[in-house]
């Protein structure tokens, strides 16, 4: 499969991925067992009926943002008084459309396990210094409504 060089939409992007997955999982795996590739096949067939539900595709012009894909704790430098210092493991990254681009999911709590398992800090500890600015902005931002 040729990578574009430049997606130019959304549905570029969501074109060109379904169809790596599409193809990903129609390589030869040894010794697959059926249950596994049972799951394999109702999340794809999931994934591509729900697309089009979450996606505006008559965007006429959308911004590509820059995301990190494994923007966890250990990843986020930061020095006693939590300022960032530096964001490292970047070797994934990519630009995205804006519409795809979402936090981290432990920075709103919906991934709760995460910081503890990474950090060995409790998520009460830590969580709300992460959550207390965007609970104070949702009322005056669209996306921190959003997210909150």
């Amino acid at each position: 499969m040729a990578i574009p060089r430049i997606f130019t939409s959304t549905a570029q992007f969501a074109d060109y991925h379904c169809n790596f997955l599409s193809e990903t999982i129609q390589q030869p795996v040894q010794e697959p067992s059926l249950n596994q590739t049972k799951m394999e096949l109702f999340a794809l067939d999931s994934l591509l009926k729900e697309i089009p539900k979450c996606i505006d595709f008559k965007e006429p012009s959308p911004s590509f943002v820059l995301a990190h894909p494994d923007l966890r704790c250990g990843n986020i430098l930061v020095d006693d008084d939590f300022h960032i210092l530096a964001i490292i493991d970047w070797e994934f990254s990519g630009t995205i459309p804006l519409q795809l681009f979402t936090p981290p999911p432990w920075i709103m709590g919906h991934d709760p396990d995460t910081l503890l398992s990474y950090t060995g800090v409790p998520r009460r500890d830590i969580f709300p210094e992460f959550r207390t600015p965007h609970m104070e902005m949702r009322n005056s931002s669209g996306t921190c409504t959003q997210l909150c």
